[in-house]
């Protein structure tokens, strides 16, 4: 390696690919890779799951499951809010659902952004805490 190529590692963050260590940076993306499969076992469903195992590529297998997973998220959230909101009709009370409806859009937003485990953990205890909380009412 050149010594312009360390300085500029040293000096810029940006650095272009190909100047990296591409052993570095399949590494990154596999594990990336391990943790975002980590998380989609639990909510993709099984028919997408098994097309996704398909894509060889590492990059577009990541980029697939981050939108696996937004659409999944998305999904559930929009049948909570179905049921939130036909409680409404009934005349139930039903504005700490809301409040948490709020909460959770953020939160997919947020893990649509990050996809951190952390976050993911945070959306499924929202997701079971206005489950209860539908059926409670």
């Amino acid at each position: 390696m050149g010594k312009k190529i360390k300085k500029l590692r040293k000096t810029s963050p940006l650095v272009p690919i190909r100047f990296l260590d591409r052993k570095k940076v399949e590494k990154e993306f596999k594990t990336e890779l391990k943790a975002l499969e980590g998380i989609a076992k639990k909510i993709v469903n099984k028919r997408v799951w098994k097309e996704l195992r398909q894509i060889k590529d590492i990059e577009d297998r990541i980029t697939m499951l981050k939108h696996a997973l937004k659409f999944s998220l998305e999904n559930e959230f929009e049948k909570l809010s179905k049921n939130v909101e036909k409680n409404k009709k009934n005349k139930k009370d039903s504005f700490f659902a809301e409040v948490k409806l709020s909460v959770l859009k953020n939160k997919i937003g947020l893990f649509g952004a990050t996809h951190h485990k952390k976050d993911f953990n945070t959306i499924v205890c929202l997701f079971d805490e206005l489950e209860k909380e539908v059926k409670n009412v």
